[in-house]
């Protein structure tokens, strides 16, 4: 595959955008599996930008600082011991998320209860990193499969068989 393409696609399905790429699946293209059906598009996108902001940008900022103040030696994590910390520190920013979102329950519990999915995810990530590079876009990309299979199971419609089959691709 050419490096440039294979970059590209590494930037632009990174592990910290799968919450937002899949809520964005989900607000958009299959609502009615977490119940946001009736919610206007301006309120989605209030919601998706949440999460692009909790899931992705403050959790990048801080594997940033980390890399400014030489905890971490690179930002593409290449060594082992470079994961530990940055892999824990999503992982308990992201536990924050979801018991920020499980508290307010109502129409945020389907996504606080993905955020939980995605947070012991990355527990596992973080605790098997201590042995062995474990690759977190596999992980990232297998946990948007595993919830769109899960959803198309519930729904059964034509819309959630094709968002399964492009995810798989």
């Amino acid at each position: 595959m050419n490096h440039s393409l294979a970059r590209l696609l590494s930037i632009v399905f990174h592990p910290l955008l799968m919450p937002t790429i899949l809520g964005g699946l989900l607000f958009f293209l299959m609502p009615t599996a977490i119940g946001f059906e009736g919610l206007p598009i301006n309120a989605k996108l209030m919601v998706l930008g949440f999460l692009f902001v909790y899931t992705f940008l403050i959790p990048l900022s801080i594997i940033y600082w980390l890399y400014r103040a030489k905890m971490i030696q690179n930002l593409e994590m290449i060594n082992l011991k470079d994961r530990h910390l940055p892999f824990f520190l999503t992982s308990t920013f992201y536990a924050g998320i979801s018991y920020f979102l499980y508290q307010r329950s109502g129409v945020f519990l389907p996504l606080a209860e993905i955020l939980i999915g995605i947070t012991f995810v990355l527990i596992a990530i973080t605790m098997i990193s201590f042995f062995w590079q474990i690759s977190a876009h596999c992980a990232g990309i297998g946990g948007i499969i595993g919830f769109i299979t899960h959803f198309y199971q519930q729904l059964g419609d034509f819309l959630s068989l094709l968002v399964l089959l492009f995810c798989i691709i």
